[in-house]
């Protein structure tokens, strides 16, 4: 039985360009089907990530033949510095909002600045959980 839990903790948040990595080596040495549980963690966090939908598709399809899908993964691991580096992006943003929003909770600001930055934040909450512009 293959030990998935070095990979799937760490992707059930945003894996790292070494983690995809480590599952295509595994991939490549024991068949995508051991590691269809793994695999899902990936298509969930490609998907959020707003990678290509035909390429994370063919990632997802375990009917996808054996060379077509791993090429669609190597494409998915190659591209996967970009969408990473725009989700931390995304979440940079938000803490930043959050910390103005504390700052002006701290200073007594007015109720009007108070719901404009309130609603800054739940907008960037929105772009990150959803990776989506409102």
């Amino acid at each position: 039985m293959v030990n998935r839990v070095p990979y799937v903790l760490v992707m059930s948040y945003l894996p790292t360009q070494t983690d995809l990595s480590n599952l295509g080596v595994r991939i490549a040495h024991d068949g995508f089907e051991p590691h269809e549980d793994t695999i899902s963690e990936v298509v969930f966090a490609a998907r959020r990530a707003g990678a290509s939908k035909g390429i994370v598709s063919l990632v997802a399809d375990p009917n996808t033949p054996p060379t077509l899908r791993a090429r669609a993964y190597d494409r998915l691991v190659r591209d996967w510095a970009e969408l990473r580096s725009n989700e931390i992006v995304e979440i940079d943003v938000l803490l930043q909002l959050w910390n103005a929003h504390e700052d002006l909770r701290v200073a007594d600001a007015s109720i009007a600045d108070l719901s404009e930055s309130r609603r800054r934040l739940d907008e960037q909450r929105t772009v990150v959980a959803t990776n989506r512009r409102p």
